[in-house]
């Protein structure tokens, strides 16, 4: 799953505007622009197409906890140089205080299951002997199942 997709998946479940995505992204960092935000939601082929890249998404995502659970005192998370889908499904569950259950049930929307020991590998650190990558499939299940749970 692209970064692109990503954040126009999380666009789409929570019906943010583009001005709210700027205003999201500058809790943490306030040099960011609607245009260049639009740019990510461009067409692959169109010439003002942006990627959007690892650090970009992670200090949204960052900037995503900070607006749902309120921002910390003191230095704020450093964005990851690189994002992985485990990375991805760790921030969202900090941002919406989802507990294991709740990812589970979420999953369970779009009929997916899953036990709570598969669930904890995916939010081990990448050295640990029980870790598991979590793959495109996952993740775009799982913002499907967010996105029914979000609409109802």
């Amino acid at each position: 799953m692209t970064n692109n997709e990503v954040l126009k998946n999380l666009q789409n479940i929570f019906n943010l505007e583009t001005s709210k995505i700027t205003e999201i992204y500058n809790i943490l960092d306030d040099k960011m622009t609607e245009d260049h935000v639009n740019a990510w939601f461009k067409r692959l082929g169109d010439p003002s197409f942006l990627n959007l890249e690892d650090m970009e998404l992670s200090t949204f995502l960052n900037a995503l906890i900070c607006e749902k659970r309120g921002k910390k005192e003191g230095p704020q998370p450093e964005p990851e140089k690189e994002i992985t889908n485990n990375i991805i499904l760790k921030k969202l569950k900090i941002a919406l205080d989802l507990k294991n259950e709740d990812i589970m049930d979420i999953l369970n929307l779009v009929n997916t299951s899953m036990n709570n020991y598969e669930l904890t590998s995916f939010f081990r650190k990448p050295n640990h002997k029980n870790y598991r990558p979590v793959r495109d499939q996952l993740l775009r299940s799982f913002l499907k199942g967010l996105s029914l749970r979000e609409k109802s």
